[in-house]
Formats: C-alpha cells, structure tokens, sequence
C-alpha cells in the first residue's frame, strides 16, 4: 500500500480529483477473485441488461481513468492490473496520477468539494490520522497501520467510536480511506484473523453516524462494499449479508433502489458462490420495500423466484444463505399481501428434504422457530410442525441435535405442546448422548406449559431416566431441569424427584454434581412462587401458585419435603475434599434465605461462617458473597447479630494474627456493616460494634501487611455512612484516610485519594458534611465536633 504524505500546493495542480460519483462495475471483483457476471457498460452510460438485471449506474465520463481524447475505452487487461487492486494504463496515459482507479472510492486523491491536501505516492503503509470535528475543540486520532494489532483494534474496537465524532465530509474524506487501507493492507501484509469480516461488522455503524445517507453520500462506500461481496472467505458471507441487511433499514430509498438494487441482482448471477450467497441473503431484505420492487420492473413473485432459484442452488453455502433468510419473506408477504401459503411457507418442506447437505437441514431447524414466532400457532401447527417432526427422525445427528436442542422453544409456539412429547421421547433415547442431553434441558419448557396429568404420565419417568443415564453429560444436562416438577401435587413424585437430586448431588462425577448443586437456585425460586414472602417472615394464608392450588398447610408440608431431602446433603458437599464443590454448595445456600425463615436460616450461616476460613480463596469469596445477599435479604437486625457474632467470635482479636484473617474480617465488614447502618444510632448495639470497628480500623491502617491496608483502602468508601453516626467515628475515618494518602504503597496511596472524608459540619447539628478531596489538616480548621 503506498504511504500518502502531503505535497507542495505548486504540484496539486497536476493532480486531477476523482468525480464523487458511483462506483462503475469495472471494480466490482477483486484481484483474487474472477469478476462476477455483471452486465457490460456502453460507451454512452447504458447497459446490456440481462433478465431482471439492471447495470450499476454508469459514472460520468469526466471520472473515468483516462479522458475521451486519450482513446481509453474503462477496460483493463490482466497485466495492467497492479498488486492492490488499482487498475494502470498499459499506455501510460495515468502517470499524472498512477494513484487513480476507477472506483472514485478506492483513489488516493481526494473526492471533488473536499478539503483534504492532495496525495502522492510512496511505498510504505501511512498512518492514518483523522480529524475529529464534532467535539470542541477538535481532536486527532493517530494509528500506525503497520502493526496488525494497531489494524484489529482500530477496526474492532474504536472505527464506530471515532465515526460518532467526525461528520459526515469527514467519515468519508477519512475514515472510509482509513478502513479502505487497512482493507487493503489485509491482501498484500500480514492479517489479522477475519480482516473483512471485521470491517463488514463496522461497517452500518459507520455509515450510520453520516447525517445524510444518500446516493451521493453511500455511493462512496460502495467500492468497498462490492470488495466485501466479493472475499474469497466463505465465513465472511454472513458478517456482509447482516451488515447490508442493517444499512438497507438506515439509508434513503434511492439509495437501495440506484445502489442496491443493481448490485445485488448483478450478484444474483454471479458465476462465483460467495456473491450469490449474499444476493440471496438480500433479496428478502430489499423486497420489502414497495418502491424497490417496482423499479426492478418485475412484480414480488418473479422476486420470491429468484430466491427460489437460490435455495436450490448447486453450492450448498448460497442455499445455506437462502434458509437463514426464509423469515424476512413474512414481512415481504404482508407489505405486498402475498399469501403465507405462497411464500414463503412451501419453501420449508423443500429444504427438509435436501439430502446433499445436513447442513441445510439443521438451520432449517433453527429458522422454523423464527418462522414460527411470525406467523403464529396456527399456521405453525399446519405447515411448520410437520417439517419439523421430519427433522426429529433425520439421519444426520446434527439436525436431530438441532431439533432436540430447539424443541422447547418450538413447543411454544404450538397450539398443543403436547404432539410433540412422543418425539422428545424418542430424542431422549437416542443413541447420542449429546441428543439425549438436548432432550433433557427441555423438560422444563414442557413441565411449566402442560397440565399436570400430562406431565406425571410422560414427562415425570423420561426426566427420572434421564437422571440416571450411562453417560455424564446426560446426566448433568438433567440435573438441572428438575424444579417445575416440584409444583406437581403428587407428594411421591416430588419425592422421587427430589431423591433423584441428591442422587446427582453423590454422583461419581464431580461435574454432574456441580450441576445438581446448581440446580437448587432454580428449585429454590420454584418454591419461591409458593410462598413469596416467606422467606421474610410474611404469613402464606391463602397463597397459591401458578400451576395448581396449594393451602399454607400445603405449602409448608412441601417446603418441609424439599428442604429436609436437600439441605442435608448440601452440609455435606460444603465439606467435600474438592473445592469445586464446596465453592458450588456456599454459592447455592445463598438463595435458600428466599423461602426459609431467619431461625430457619441458623443452620445455614453457621455454614457459610465455616467455609469463611476455608483454605481456597475462590471458595472464601463465595462465602463473603453469600453473607452479603442473605444480610440484604433478612435486614439490618440479622446483620447486627451477625456482625456482633463475628466480631466476638471469629474477628476476636486471638484470631487476628493471621494477615490472611484480617484481609477476611474486612471483606465480612465490608458487606454487613452498611446493611447494619438502617439501625438507630441511639441502638445498644451499634454503640458497641462503633467501639470496636474503630479500633480495628486503626489497626488496619496502620498495618504492617500491604495487602490489609490494599483491602481497607478499597472496603472504607462502602463504609463511609457506618463511620459518619458520631465524632469520634469521623476523626478516626479521617485520621486513616489520611495515612491511607500517605501510604509507602503506591497502590494503596492512589486508591485513597478517592476515599471521600466525613464529618459534621459546625452551623449544623444533623447535616452530615461530606468533604471530598480536601486534606485533613483543611478539616480539622472546620472544627469537626
């Protein structure tokens, strides 16, 4: 790629401009990739057309390579084609500008109306420098392009970011020619991984940002767009299709109608795949506009041919294309009051039976649930639901997988759910267990929409036969799709269930463990849906949940069940040699405070208090977390108990010699001390714990462990409002932020610059006066009290 630097003004003379018009076909193809079949351009702007296939318009004569006078006719021969894709006149009629290509996109010299210092050409890759003319004052953005990593990270992480900030002359005298080098640099330089598929995804963003998105303004991007359609990566084929997709819904209609509309019927007979794979993405996209279809000159059902013609293509990945498309063309039905039944319904049966390619066939699968949300369950359930059955019974294990793994959602869908339990049935017996595992995570879906009956009959035996399947994963697919079975009124099924969970819970794998383990969040919450207040002491008369009805006596009869069979079990796995499993066990304990009274709960934070000391850090972590959710849950009476307990118990000061234990005591303070602030400061108890904490947060201060005083420095903004309740609070908050500022740690000095000091104000009895970034010796002349 030539490096471009600004020349003399005496020379720009020299230099002719490109004319800001379209791109002509010339550049449609890349220099890697055989041109498309695209109809020929006439000397006087008019075309060749083929069926249904209008040319790209033809730009004025005056932004053509070479002028009339020179004899060029716009053709190139292979050998004038040079290494970046320009075209060079054999002739040397171009050497005033060997930078100029037909495509007024790719030139290096600026468009007509701008502003931008003319280029000349160099060997070596340029920076590239924007201007930034929305923000004020003005910014620049520099990158060095020959760094791949500089290239990934300006095209992934900041183009749309430095698009929002630049006009629309800007987007296109810079940023475009940015993205165009990089593009660029990507054939003939080292790449990085998905180059154009990266550029494709930027790319609405881009042109989302110009404040006008018409012909003259989109028709810049076109030669960059048309290299796009034309990569010689297959898995690029959708990044481009979904990024024109979302730039057909943002520009002006003459945009689609002069630019679009020519380019993707030209692809449409392409003679190379990855071009017609993104014209048949395309179609339904633009069909959906009246106005589009009328300047084709060929009414909506010569359009919905052609992508029938698509979806029986010989190349599998452009009848690929044409199945993840099939859902626009209900939209398309409705603008133009097409019937369903002729489009785009009888195409779903025809893709089921493609037998050249499973591929085809599973994101089939996938769009009938797309299809089948738009068109709703009864048009599902006479045209979808026998394609899909079909799909049930493939013998490819990927759409079978497919089907299974979809069939929850799908059943949504449906009028009666329940046609579709014989053929979960089958899937649940599969010979792959991956199937079988798919069929399992679906019982859930099916438990919460059919009648109770139903599910003990059929659903209840295929989830326990799950649950202890030969294969792990299976097994741990099941496990977690137990809870709505617990609603069920049957009390031996429940039991059964629940003894089907424990059975997880010991099972010889630890990873199905962790899985049942998991499960209880969601058995819980079920449970929950009984009772939504009782796990705050709220009364339960006359609850009932969402399936069926239940009684307070049911519903503690219930609770009592489910929590007796697994709460026991759960003690056990805190205690487990491995750590996963115990990490897993204090994660789930947490959310039992939903449904379990505070006496209740006793138990459970004795555990949680043990597993506080617990030898793996992950596991410590998890404990502190769970202490935090339940004190927020049961309120600032449970944390003050809880607090005080600790602080005579296991942050007594025996236990302290541990730096290790006083890193914990400060992530447990830091946590229950600001649910343990709703209290009355007039409180006993309060009046105690301030005694203390303030102690200890000299302590901390002063440290000789960096780690302690790391972790006070982050816990002391959390605690701000417990320290501020009464002077000698204050001074001592205050006295350690400011040793904090002044620690030898640089970490622990910058952290503390952004803890806020507190105090009161003098003319105020009650007003709490929070002095942010001011040093203590400026507060101690406000007289704190």
């Amino acid at each position: 790629m030539p490096r471009v630097r600004p020349v003399d003004s005496s020379k720009s003379a020299s230099v002719p401009s490109p004319s800001p018009s379209p791109s002509t076909t010339a550049d449609l193809h890349s220099p890697f990739e055989p041109p498309m079949s695209l109809s020929p351009v006439s000397a006087h702007g008019g075309a060749e057309r083929r069926t249904g296939s209008p040319s790209l318009p033809m730009p004025p004569l005056d932004a053509r390579r070479c002028s009339a006078g020179d004899g060029a006719t716009g053709e190139s021969s292979p050998s004038a084609r040079t290494s970046s894709g320009s075209l060079r006149d054999a002739s040397g009629s171009g050497s005033s500008n060997p930078c100029r290509s037909l495509n007024p996109a790719f030139t290096l010299s600026p468009r007509q109306g701008s502003d931008v210092d003319t280029m000349e050409h160099s060997m070596a890759p340029p920076e590239i420098v924007l201007e930034l003319d929305k923000p004020h004052p003005p910014e620049r953005y520099v990158c060095d392009v020959l760094s791949t990593e500089a290239r990934r990270v300006f095209v992934t992480q900041h183009c749309a970011d430095l698009a929002k900030k630049m006009s629309t002359d800007r987007i296109l005298d810079s940023l475009l020619p940015a993205l165009l080098t990089i593009f660029e640099l990507d054939d003939y330089a080292e790449s990085f991984d998905n180059c154009d598929g990266c550029i494709a995804r930027v790319l609405p963003d881009v042109i989302g940002q110009m404040d006008t998105k018409s012909v003259e303004t989109v028709s810049y991007f076109m030669g960059l767009i048309m290299e796009l359609c034309c990569s010689a990566e297959s898995n690029v084929r959708a990044d481009v299709t979904t990024a024109l997709q979302q730039v057909c819904t943002m520009v002006d209609e003459p945009v689609l109608v002069e630019l679009l509309l020519p380019l993707v019927l030209s692809m449409r007979l392409s003679f190379w795949v990855v071009p017609r794979a993104i014209a048949a993405g395309l179609l339904g996209a633009l069909a959906v506009y009246p106005a589009v279809v009328q300047a084709s000159g060929a009414p909506v059902t010569q359009w919905f041919n052609w992508f029938l013609e698509s979806g029986s293509d010989a190349a599998v990945l452009v009848r690929e294309a044409a199945v993840a498309s099939l859902h626009q063309w209900v939209s398309v039905a409705k603008v133009h009051h097409v019937q369903l039944v002729l489009m785009p319904l009888p195409l779903v049966k025809e893709f089921i039976t493609d037998d050249l390619s499973d591929t085809v066939r599973y994101l089939l699968v996938q769009e009938m649930v797309e299809l089948a949300t738009l068109v709703g369950p009864d048009a599902t359930s006479k045209y979808l639901l026998g394609s899909y059955l079909m799909a049930c019974r493939d013998p490819s294990w990927r759409v079978r997988f497919t089907a299974a793994d979809k069939m929850g959602r799908f059943a949504t869908k449906l009028a009666d759910p329940a046609v579709l339990l014989p053929h979960l049935a089958q899937l649940a017996e599969d010979e792959e267990p991956e199937i079988r595992s798919a069929a399992a995570r679906q019982l859930d879906a099916f438990a919460e929409r059919l009648p109770g009956k139903i599910i003990e009959s059929q659903c209840v035996p295929m989830a326990l036969r799950l649950g202890e399947d030969c294969d792990a994963v299976v097994r741990s697919g099941a496990a977690q799709h137990y809870a709505p079975l617990i609603l069920l009124e049957s009390e031996a099924v429940v039991t059964s269930v629940c003894r089907r969970v424990v059975q997880l819970m010991q099972d010889e794998v630890f990873s199905v463990q962790i899985s049942a383990i998991q499960s209880l969040e969601s058995i819980v919450r079920v449970l929950g849906t009984l009772a939504p207040q009782r796990g705050d002491g709220g009364p339960t008369e006359g609850r009932s949940s969402p399936a069926t009805a239940f009684t307070s006596t049911k519903v503690e009869r219930r609770i009592a069940t489910v929590i007796n069979a697994l709460v026991q079990h759960l003690f056990a796995m805190s205690d487990a040699g491995n750590w996963r499993l115990r990490d897993a066990a204090v994660h789930a304990m947490r959310f039992f405070c939903g449904i379990l009274r505070e006496d209740e709960f006793t138990p459970l934070t004795i555990t949680i208090r043990t597993l506080l000391r617990d030898p793996v850090s992950e596991v410590r972590r998890q404990a502190i977390d769970s202490l935090e959710v339940v004190a927020r849950h049961y309120g600032a009476e449970w944390a003050a108990q809880t607090t005080a307990e600790l602080l005579h118990g296991e942050f007594s000061a025996e236990n302290q010699k541990s730096y290790m234990w006083r890193v914990i005591a400060i992530h447990c303070l830091r946590v229950l001390l600001p649910v343990v602030s709703g209290l009355s400061i007039h409180d006993l108890r309060c009046q105690h714990m301030h005694t203390i904490t303030v102690a200890l947060l000299r302590q901390y201060a002063a440290d000789t462990v960096a780690n302690v005083r790391l972790a006070l420095v982050k816990a002391m903004p959390r605690c701000s409002m417990w320290f501020a309740g009464g002077a000698p609070e204050q001074a001592a908050f205050n006295e350690a932020t400011l040793a904090l500022r002044a620690d030898a740690d640089a970490e622990v000095a910058g952290l503390a610059q952004a803890i806020p000091a507190t105090g009161r104000w003098q003319g105020s009895d009650d007003a709490l006066l929070i002095v942010r970034g001011r040093p203590f010796a400026r507060a101690v002349a406000m007289h704190w009290r």
